[in-house]
This record gives C-alpha cells, sequence and structure tokens, in this order.
C-alpha cells in the first residue's frame, strides 16, 4: 500500500509509503490520501490527524515520471489537477486538527501538501522547496496558501527563486510550528498530537473552523463572526459539561 492508514490514541496517522521513490505523489497515492482523510473525518474515534512518511524524506512532490505518461492526455491532465486543488481544500474544511510530520526533502507538491497542515512539526534536517520553477514548470496549487501562511515577499521569493530552506528558515519566517531533533520527530510528534487529541472533538472543530473563517474578515467582521460562535459554543453540550466539571472542581 502506497497509504498506511492506523489509530492510536484517538489519532489517525496517514502515512506516505513510497520510499523508493522518495515518497513521490503518484495520482494513486493522492487518492489514497484523500480517501483517507474522509474516512478519518467520519470517524468519531479520531480527534486528531498526522500526516506522516515513511523513509529518509516526507516527499519530492508530484511523480514526475507519471505526468511524463500523461503529456498527452488532457483528461488524465485534468483529473490530477482537480485531485491535488481537492487536497488542498479538504485539508482546512475538515474538521479534524492535521499535523504534518516532516523530514528530509520536503519539496513542490510535497512542500504545499505539508505547510497546508494547520500545524507542522518538522526534523532538523528538512530541506523545503518549491523547485518547479527550475524545470520550467509553474507551482500552481501550492501558491494560494504559501501567500497566507507567509510574508508575500518570503512566498514570492520561494517561488521565483526554487531555492531551498531549512526547517530553522521556516520556523524563523513562522511558517512552521516546532524543530526538532531527527531521532525525537516521531516521539514529539506524537506527544503533540495525543495532547490536541485529548480535548473535546466540537471543541477542537469550532475552534479550526473559526480560525479559517475570521482569518479572511475584515478585524469588524470577525469579531462579530467570533460573537455568533461564542453563542453556539455556549449552547453545546460540551461546554455545559466543562463548566459543571470546573466548579464541581471547586
Amino acid at each position: 500500500m502506497v497509504v498506511i492508514a492506523e489509530i492510536e490514541n484517538h489519532v489517525g496517522y496517514i502515512t506516505l509509503n513510497r520510499p523508493d521513490a522518495y515518497n513521490a505523489l503518484s495520482t494513486n497515492l493522492m487518492e489514497l490520501l484523500k480517501e483517507e482523510l474522509e474516512l478519518f473525518e467520519s470517524n468519531d474515534d479520531v480527534h486528531c490527524i498526522v500526516l506522516k512518511a515513511n523513509g529518509e524524506h516526507f516527499s519530492t512532490g508530484a511523480d514526475i515520471k507519471e505526468f511524463g505518461q500523461q503529456t498527452q492526455n488532457n483528461e488524465a491532465i485534468e483529473y490530477r489537477a482537480k485531485l491535488t486543488k481537492s487536497i488542498h481544500q479538504q485539508i482546512p474544511s475538515l474538521k479534524k486538527v492535521i499535523i504534518s510530520s516532516v523530514k528530509g526533502y520536503t519539496l513542490a507538491g510535497g512542500c504545499g501538501i505539508a505547510l497546508a497542515c494547520d500545524l507542522v512539526i518538522a526534523a532538523e534536517n528538512t530541506m523545503f522547496s518549491y523547485p518547479e520553477i527550475n524545470r520550467g514548470f509553474v507551482p500552481a496549487i501550492v501558491t494560494p496558501n504559501l501567500t497566507k501562511i507567509s510574508h508575500r515577499k518570503k512566498a514570492f521569493e520561494m517561488l521565483i527563486t526554487g531555492d531551498r530552506y531549512s526547517a530553522k528558515d521556516l520556523l524563523v519566517a513562522g511558517m512552521i510550528n516546532t524543530v526538532v531533533a531527527p531521532d525525537k520527530l516521531e516521539e514529539e510528534t506524537k506527544k503533540l498530537a495525543e495532547k490536541i487529541a485529548s480535548h473535546k472533538p466540537q471543541s477542537l472543530a469550532m475552534t479550526k473552523s473559526l480560525f479559517y473563517e475570521a482569518t479572511d474578515m475584515n478585524l469588524i467582521q470577525g469579531i462579530e463572526y467570533a460573537k455568533d460562535f461564542n453563542i453556539k459554543m455556549r449552547k453545546s453540550d460540551e461546554f455545559k459539561q466543562g463548566v459543571q466539571q470546573f466548579l464541581e472542581r471547586k
């Protein structure tokens, strides 16, 4: 299987499993990734999702060998573009928090998917890049998200130069959350995921939804929208239970 899915302690782990091909994103892999995200989203036992990879590298991006077989197949070209688009739309719209746990080469489409996740934890040896420009390609579907998570100048620099950036570079730029030693990546990812998974599912879902909705609003609209969210949250069973548990501790 090019994608492995497992559940442990309310965390759903999705593992890219093409290590011999640097976890290149074949169409089959992308289809299975989308499917597993959907399955975890509908599974009440999963409170948080981790996207990781087997082998030394997270992903070098699209499977160029496969692309080479599709240059004259317009239907396949359009299908793949729609598939990639759907995953990039899917990640922020899911109720479950998604953490990417990355290492080694995290390039092109692989970089795009990793940085699209809600939280990013990276090993110190991770190298991030959008090298499409070096091959005469255009880093198309990854661009909208990159412009939202990074300063415009840094985002454009990454896209137009094709240069590689270290995990520490992106940490300083505020584009990833945590950098750890390579031998601590699995342990620290699990610790973060299980901490998030220990929270109430409705609270997690509402917080994620509010964050992404409010981010694209102006301040006044955002506060108005947050007010409605506050009312909805305070009417929920989880909120009432939380208040009661707090009062009973006093």
